[in-house]
């Protein structure tokens, strides 16, 4: 993408942002944390923040939602973010993205995403999270390249 690497990151340092960026987002809220403000001078990696999510997931073919709520725990790295999320079922989600400079001074940005969870539910879980990462990832990328420089 044609942004700095430092427009990404802040945007991936920000966890409020990296959140509201999904389409499935109902609502959220942040948890007591030592170090949850990106003003705080503690090195990244001690930064860690925690929220309780809730979303809206469109069930038996969209005629349904449901509104479950997971904790996300943020993580964030002088090259990217990493967001684990506990989930029900035993379902575990964890996503690290990273910003690289390229050649031209725009950024690779790359999303990697782990899912573990109980089998039978794979299909599920993984067909609701397919769309809803396409478009939180192009989510992601339009609103970065709109933030002011």
């Amino acid at each position: 993408m044609s942004v700095p690497p430092n427009r990404v990151l802040q945007f991936l340092h920000d966890p409020p942002s990296m959140i509201m960026r999904s389409p499935v987002v109902f609502a959220f809220h942040e948890l007591p944390s030592k170090h949850a403000s990106a003003e705080d001078p503690s090195p990244l990696h001690e930064r860690e923040s925690k929220y309780l999510i809730t979303d809206s997931v469109p069930i038996f073919f969209g005629l349904l939602n449901t509104k479950p709520t997971v904790l996300a725990t943020f993580n964030p790295s002088q090259d990217g973010t990493c967001m684990s999320v506990e989930a029900a079922a035993g379902t575990r989600l964890r996503t690290v993205w990273t910003a690289v400079e390229n050649v031209d001074g725009g950024t690779v940005l790359s999303e990697v995403v782990e899912i573990t969870g109980f089998i039978l539910l794979m299909p599920f879980i993984m067909s609701t999270m397919r769309e809803s990462q396409r478009q939180s990832f192009e989510t992601l990328v339009t609103r970065v390249k709109e933030q002011p420089q």
